[in-house]
């Protein structure tokens, strides 16, 4: 995503470019409003809206995070994210690691905001162990983690995490700590560097957390619809990606169409290059017979009527004005084709 300049630099060369963004539309869509318009500045409510993003539910002050509160209009880093953002509108398509059928609203804004193709090809996963982004332990780690849940019976574990973009507040983590502690509940917490950065809109208290987990974990009709609700998230996942003889999922359906379209501007710009490169091969011969023309003239040492004569080359060339203008432009260009006749012949 932050390489929209090489759109440009794709296109002079005729290239097809498309910008993949890792996380899903929705949230993308909010960051880029924000840092198009730092709407935040410009209000004196603690809430606001995104603009241009009115599907957007409004956003408070203090669930922004850091880098946002403390940007400033014409700052290095909002300059540079605001050119990032504009430079999007160059590239021929985005793809999103998310799918259509959650992420509508985000995927609308996008092809609204940028007016290009917007492929929503997910969920993509990083290789379990990946080193390139989670360290040389990652696999180690992993292997750890599975072993220590497949000592635990089903559905007995309890996953905590907050993603990479924001954290609970020091005092919000102090009381989701005591909470797992005091729920009695295996579990894994996926702790970041940036616990403690940013700030959530509320405090809130260890007990009513325990309540939540409760909820979720117990067999209540509310807390088995929640896992209903997750499962069939699950489930719509897998059909996004699905590609087997007789069905095709929306994520499938999209990189097939992102791929259409990658491969057709490259086939478009191929056969413009060879008819450019034929036409070139027609007016170089018809340049070499000009020339051949021409060094007979001058091997006849004629002389021409204003006086000029010529032994080579072409030297005193405007004598051909009584030619054709084509004729004439084929052999003004012809030193050119002389110059560029190797590479033609490769």
């Amino acid at each position: 995503m932050f390489f929209g300049w090489s759109a440009k630099v794709a296109h002079e060369f005729g290239a097809f470019h498309a910008i993949f963004n890792a996380g899903g539309g929705y949230g993308m869509a909010a960051f880029h409003s924000l840092w198009l318009h730092l709407p935040y500045k410009k209000v004196n409510s603690q809430e606001f809206p995104f603009p241009g993003f009115r599907q957007g539910d409004p956003v408070h002050t203090k669930q922004l995070p850091e880098h946002f509160q403390v940007a400033v209009a014409g700052d290095s880093w909002c300059s540079f994210s605001q050119d990032m953002f504009r430079d999007w509108l160059e590239s021929d398509g985005i793809l999103f690691n998310t799918m259509e059928e959650i992420d509508h609203v985000g995927m609308e804004y996008f092809r609204q905001q940028i007016g290009c193709s917007v492929w929503p090809v997910g969920p993509i996963l990083s290789s379990l162990g990946s080193k390139a982004r989670a360290g040389d332990d990652a696999e180690a780690t992993m292997h750890l983690c599975m072993k220590w849940l497949d000592s635990k019976p089903a559905n007995s574990v309890l996953y905590v995490a907050f993603g990479s973009q924001s954290a609970p507040s020091p005092s919000q983590t102090i009381q989701l700590a005591m909470a797992l502690e005091a729920c009695g509940k295996n579990f894994i917490w996926v702790m970041g560097l940036c616990v403690g950065v940013a700030s959530g809109s509320r405090e809130v208290n260890h007990k009513d957390i325990v309540k939540k987990i409760d909820l979720v974990m117990s067999g209540s009709t509310k807390g088995q619809d929640m896992k209903n609700k997750a499962c069939e998230v699950m489930e719509m996942l897998n059909n996004a990606k699905n590609d087997e003889k007789g069905f095709k999922g929306s994520s499938a359906k999209a990189m097939e169409d992102f791929l259409y379209a990658a491969l057709s501007k490259s086939y478009n710009v191929v056969t413009q290059n060879r008819i450019a490169y034929e036409n070139f091969r027609i007016i170089k011969t018809q340049a070499k017979q000009t020339i051949a023309g021409v060094n007979y003239l001058a091997s006849k040492k004629w002389e021409v009527n204003f006086g000029v004569e010529f032994q080579s080359g072409f030297a005193g060339m405007d004598f051909m004005e009584g030619l054709e203008v084509n004729q004439v432009e084929l052999v003004r260009s012809a030193v050119a084709v002389e110059g560029l006749e190797q590479e033609a012949d490769r």
